[in-house]
């Protein structure tokens, strides 16, 4: 009896140190799985970078369409970001995008010049005269809007611009408002940083480039851009309409290729208010064209095609050479806050009101 119970407490002794050899092996091979992760992850981490890296350039998407009763609201901070670049396809920069190609013109179109041209930057700096100006737009826009009878639940609007589009300087741009004021089925906010229209600067992804982006689905287009260009474009980079890769050729051929990728869209042109950052970039570097020079050029181009238009810059709308303007309703030299971006959406949303209750 003695022998059979010491012979128990043996076998019990040897099971526990074979339990705990095992439970040992296994914190080994527990720890070492560990530290084979920490090493596959950091090479992932790695190869991740690199690719990053490399794509950096990929093409921006757009926002989210936005249904009936959900919130539309823009995630970019108050402050200016640097400009952006999207890697342009193949198939688009053979869409006749040789730099330097001369492609046909179009016919000759007469020079659209308005009855009153009230834009200047000397009428601007008279202290008021703008601010007075965009207080008038924008009451008369809260009233259209306030008696509007027009159905927009059922459209999609597409916001294709630069960083006035994007909202950049306000925590919300002029799309958020277009999309409370109206509520449309589905909107879109295709701005980006820096873009410019023409491919001649060589600074972000053209306009000129990235029209594909815009929904097949678009009822209504808002096309806002022209100020990056005046920042940077020269004689040289001018043009004339037909030729690619200047101003003028890339506008032509952004406005001509949106008519017949969208046939069914009603396109607004948006014409941008003189930029005060202007100046200081003016004295840098003499060779800047003057801003009413790109006025211009979007003027006569939307004219030849039909376009309509929103001149901001005519209107002497929220004009910051206007000191009251530049104080109550903008960012920097050139952005927008949260005010001006909100009474710019209002103003937009009027007119496409106008638009839906004339057809």
């Amino acid at each position: 009896m003695v022998y059979w119970y010491g012979m128990r407490n043996s076998t019990k002794k040897k099971i526990i140190v074979a339990e705990l050899f095992i439970l040992c092996t296994l914190v080994v091979i527990a720890v070492a799985g560990v530290m084979l992760r920490t090493q596959s992850l950091g090479k992932e981490k790695d190869e991740i970078g690199v690719a990053s890296a490399e794509t950096a350039s990929s093409f921006v998407l757009p926002l989210p369409a936005h249904q009936p009763g959900d919130s539309y609201a823009s995630t970019d901070s108050a402050q200016s970001t640097p400009q952006e670049t999207v890697e342009i396809p193949e198939e688009i920069l053979t869409d006749e995008a040789v730099p330097g190609e001369e492609i046909p013109a179009a016919p000759a179109y007469p020079s659209y010049e308005p009855a009153q041209v009230r834009g200047d930057i000397a009428t601007a700096q008279e202290e008021g005269a703008s601010y007075a100006v965009t207080m008038a737009m924008d009451e008369e826009a809260r009233t259209i809007l306030a008696n509007k009878h027009a159905d927009t639940s059922q459209i999609t609007i597409t916001c294709f611009g630069d960083s006035l589009t994007k909202g950049v300087g306000a925590q919300s741009g002029y799309p958020d408002t277009i999309w409370r004021e109206l509520a449309p089925f589905e909107l879109y906010n295709l701005g980006l940083g820096g873009s410019p229209i023409a491919g001649f600067t060589g600074v972000a992804t053209p306009m000129v480039y990235r029209y594909p982006e815009i929904p097949e689905s678009s009822d209504i287009i808002i096309v806002f851009g022209g100020i990056n260009d005046s920042f940077v474009c020269e004689e040289a980079g001018f043009g004339a309409p037909g030729i690619r890769d200047t101003f003028c050729g890339d506008v032509d051929h952004l406005f001509l290729r949106l008519i017949e990728n969208y046939p069914a869209a009603k396109i607004f042109v948006v014409i941008p208010s003189p930029a005060t950052e202007f100046d200081s970039l003016k004295e840098k570097n003499p060779g800047l064209l003057s801003q009413e020079a790109f006025r211009q050029e979007l003027l006569n181009r939307a004219a030849y095609y039909g376009l309509e238009v929103v001149d901001l810059f005519d209107m002497n709308c929220l004009n910051p050479y206007d000191a009251m303007v530049r104080q109550s309703f903008f960012y920097d030299g050139c952005h927008l806050n949260d005010a001006g971006y909100e009474i710019l959406g209002r103003i937009l949303a009027a007119r496409i009101v106008g638009y839906l209750q004339s057809r």
